[in-house]
Formats: C-alpha cells, sequence, structure tokens
C-alpha cells in the first residue's frame, strides 16, 4: 500500500469524512542517464553564469523571472509570499453530475481511503460513496497538493474514493486554435463507419494494453548487457491517405467478421443499456 501524502478530511456542509490521500498511480518509466561516450562516465548537470562562464556554487543561485527584458529577482522569503496555505483538508463546494466533467479537464489521480480505525469514520466513508455511485454525482472542490492548489473532483469508483485534480480553464486549449475545414458527410460511407463501429464494439479492460516500449527496452538492455546484437529496424512508411473511402470501410467491415465470426451472431458489438451503479450493486449484494 502507498504511503499516505497527507491524513486530513473531506469536508461539505456540517458534514466532515476523515480521508487519507494516497497515490493512485506511479511511474513505471526507464529513466536513463546521460553518458560520456568516450569514458563510460556518467555526465553531471552543472550551473554556468552565461556572463563570466564560471560555474556558480548552489548556495549562490538565485530565482528570478525575466519580465519586458528585465530580470525580477525574488528571494525565498519573497517566493513564500505567494504560496498557498498548507490545508489537510478537501473543501467541497457543490456536486455535478460525473458526465458534465470533459475528460480533458482530468489531470492526475489519488485515491481517499477512511483514515483512522473508527466505525463512525468507516461508516462515513461508506455513506458517501454509496450516496455518489447511486446518484451518479461527483463532487467538486479544492484542496492543497505539493504546495499548489488544484480543483479536485471526487467520485466514486470501485466502491473507494477517487480524486482527480482538474486542469484549469486557461490551461485547456482552445477549440478556435484547432481550424477543420466543414465539408460534407456521405451518408453511405457514415453507415459503414458506424457498422465498423459497431463490430469492434467491447468492454473497456486496461489489462489488456501493455507499455511495449518498456518491454522492449528491458530486452534491449537485457540483451546489450550479453554481448548480442542489436537489430536496428527501420521506420515503416507513413500510411498514405484512403482513396476510397467507402470501399476500404465494406473490405474492413469484412475482414473484422471474418477474423470475429461470433460477432455478428452474438451481437458483440451492440450497445448494452448502461448497467447499475457499482454502489447499487454492492448495496444489492449485501442485502441479499
Amino acid at each position: 500500500m502507498p504511503r499516505a501524502l497527507w491524513n486530513g478530511s473531506l469536508s461539505f456542509g456540517l458534514v466532515n469524512v476523515p480521508v487519507s490521500l494516497l497515490p493512485a498511480t506511479r511511474s513505471r518509466d526507464i529513466r536513463m542517464r546521460e553518458i560520456d561516450a568516450d569514458r563510460g562516465a556518467p555526465v553531471s548537470v552543472r550551473r554556468i553564469c552565461t556572463a563570466e562562464g564560471s560555474q556558480v556554487p548552489i548556495e549562490e543561485v538565485a530565482r528570478g523571472l525575466e519580465v519586458d527584458g528585465t530580470i525580477v529577482m525574488l528571494s525565498d522569503e519573497e517566493l513564500a509570499a505567494a504560496q498557498p496555505r498548507r490545508t489537510d483538508t478537501i473543501e467541497i463546494a457543490r456536486f455535478v453530475d460525473l458526465s458534465a466533467i470533459d475528460p480533458v479537464m482530468y489531470d492526475r489521480s489519488y485515491w481517499l481511503a477512511p483514515f483512522g480505525e473508527a466505525q463512525g469514520a468507516i461508516r462515513a466513508y461508506r455513506l458517501l460513496v454509496e450516496a455518489m455511485a447511486s446518484t451518479s454525482r461527483a463532487a467538486l472542490g479544492e484542496t492543497v497538493i505539493h504546495n499548489r492548489e488544484h480543483p479536485v473532483l471526487v467520485r466514486a469508483h470501485e466502491e473507494r474514493l477517487l480524486l482527480s485534480t482538474l486542469l484549469f480553464a486557461n490551461e485547456i486549449r482552445s477549440m478556435e486554435e484547432l481550424e477543420i475545414p466543414d465539408v460534407a458527410v456521405d451518408e453511405q460511407a457514415l453507415q459503414r463507419m458506424i457498422s465498423v463501429i459497431e463490430e469492434l464494439g467491447t468492454d473497456f479492460k486496461p489489462t489488456r494494453y501493455h507499455d511495449r516500449h518498456r518491454e522492449r527496452l528491458r530486452a534491449l538492455i537485457a540483451a546489450k548487457q550479453k554481448g548480442a546484437p542489436i537489430e536496428v529496424v527501420p521506420e515503416p512508411p507513413a500510411p498514405a491517405p484512403t482513396p476510397d473511402l467507402i470501399g476500404a470501410l465494406e473490405e474492413s467491415l469484412a475482414q473484422i467478421r471474418a477474423k470475429h465470426p461470433q460477432t455478428a451472431k452474438t451481437g458483440r458489438g451492440a450497445r448494452k443499456a448502461p448497467s447499475a451503479p457499482a454502489g447499487r450493486q454492492a448495496a444489492r449484494k449485501r442485502s441479499s
């Protein structure tokens, strides 16, 4: 279990739910170091003064920002004046429909777990999970994580609370920057495209996907350690635009049905009716 970033509370109205904030994700990147190609020794980063070309000791390094051609210097004490006050409370202001939040707004995710072993705290946590799952509502609020203020969204997920920090509105690029010409859509092509989408319809299973680049990199490093030759694979040519879109869609549909013959028989690609929220399913299980 990951170590809690802080222990505090989820607060709205007169309700106070003690929670622990834990990271929900972890980086699995393989971090490469910069190495001197001739000597095989790691390369260190040095702070060099651009005016004199001399190295600057860390204790003499200050911080500043260039504004209109002038450097505005700020001391650590002055920078601290702009830092948000540390808080261990997530202040909830509103509850919204989860579908109202555009996924482009999501930043990082954290688990919220009940803090402490008191039955009252655990009961309040479970009650909030069940209520939000039953209503498909999520909580909007604000908190401070890693010395930065964040708008946050708290939602029920697999009978637990999941907190996601949200991006600020000015961090999202305007759609007006993305200029796409307006062209008429061929109705026959549209129906063929819908058929292909339906045939490939399935449930999302995260375990289907693997970090193949990381796996290849680990295998490459292991082979290099053993002195095995490394084969360099050339980049594949860029795909050309489809000249006959309807023909390509019809051929794709035939290939999909040939590869997955059960699809047409079972209707795997058909839309399913939405299932009951996880909280309701859990409640039914406990009551049966």
